[in-house]
């Protein structure tokens, strides 16, 4: 759940500019390195009549969207995702009245440790009364965390649409954007089918996880161990997951990880069975009368 302030200054007409709120409800679905999400926006514009050229009366506009986007995270930072976008669009002025449909696909670059990021966006708009054009979207961001469920940032965009088949000059789609927004966030984590970890399982251990920003250290000790690796949230449960390395000269097995932000529960494997962390920073019911360890990755 979210919402903001944008500014728009077109540079297809002289000066134009609008002030728009804006908010909008995101489900998002998430499976190791994928994320599924469904988006519902709703945003006002208003345009001051108090402008060059002048003009006797306020622009106003009102936009419904909704969109279907499929992300992949490489590498912690870099994410490639595709996405099919409607907007309708109905404002004052003849050339705001429409529908638009735009397929995306996306390259996005983020530095999590700060909350920034760079983006590219080309993509396909359709009109529905002016025809075809390509969109190139170009954005650059920054903000932070605090607490962990409330997002907020400051972003700069720039968008261009080309005319590709019957798109009419009169569309003011060339502009610059300043943006700033803030997001509630709640998420739920479910464990996969076969894992049903318990606090007594396998035999002792004394484990101390470290987390820092995207990244988490962990430690079993298991010196009889063959094996250790992690499942979890991060990687849909799946089994075998990250495999420690180890044992060293004290029994202790070591993985170093990187994670994505947020709230992520786990289990360790050792020698096949599931194991609950001990000393982790917290815990979290596993659903089947058990418990998984929960950590929070900034």
């Amino acid at each position: 759940i979210g919402g903001g302030y944008r500014f728009y200054r077109f540079s297809f007409f002289s000066e134009d500019r609008f002030h728009e709120p804006h908010a909008w409800f995101e489900l998002a679905l998430t499976h190791g390195e994928h994320r599924l999400s469904a988006m519902y926006s709703y945003a006002y514009r208003r345009m001051p009549a108090e402008r060059d050229p002048p003009d006797l009366h306020d622009r106003s506009e009102s936009e419904h969207a909704a969109r279907l986007l499929w992300e992949i995270l490489f590498a912690g930072i870099v994410t490639l995702g595709i996405g099919l976008e409607y907007d309708h669009i109905r404002g004052t002025d003849g050339w705001m009245q429409e529908d638009a449909l735009k397929a995306v696909l996306g390259l996005e670059v983020e530095w999590r440790m700060i909350d920034a990021g760079v983006a590219y966006v080309p993509g396909l708009m359709w009109l529905e009364n002016e025809g075809m054009g390509m969109l190139n979207r170009v954005s650059v961001w920054a903000g932070g965390r605090y607490p962990e469920w409330i997002r907020y940032g400051l972003e700069y965009r720039y968008d261009d649409l080309m005319e590709i088949d019957g798109l009419q000059a009169e569309v003011p789609y060339d502009r610059h954007l300043a943006l700033f927004t803030v997001t509630l966030r709640w998420g739920i984590s479910t464990p996969g089918s076969g894992v049903h970890p318990a606090v007594e399982a396998g035999a002792a251990t004394t484990e101390t996880i470290v987390v820092s920003a995207g990244h988490a250290t962990f430690r079993a000790e298991a010196p009889e161990a063959s094996s250790v690796s992690l499942a979890g949230s991060f990687n849909g449960w799946q089994t075998p997951g990250p495999v420690f390395e180890g044992p060293d000269e004290d029994g202790m097995w070591i993985l170093e990880l990187d994670l994505p932000a947020g709230r992520h529960e786990l289990v360790y494997v050792i020698d096949g069975e599931t194991v609950t962390p001990r000393n982790a920073p917290a815990y979290a019911s596993d659903g089947f009368g058990g418990k998984n360890a929960a950590i929070l990755v900034p």
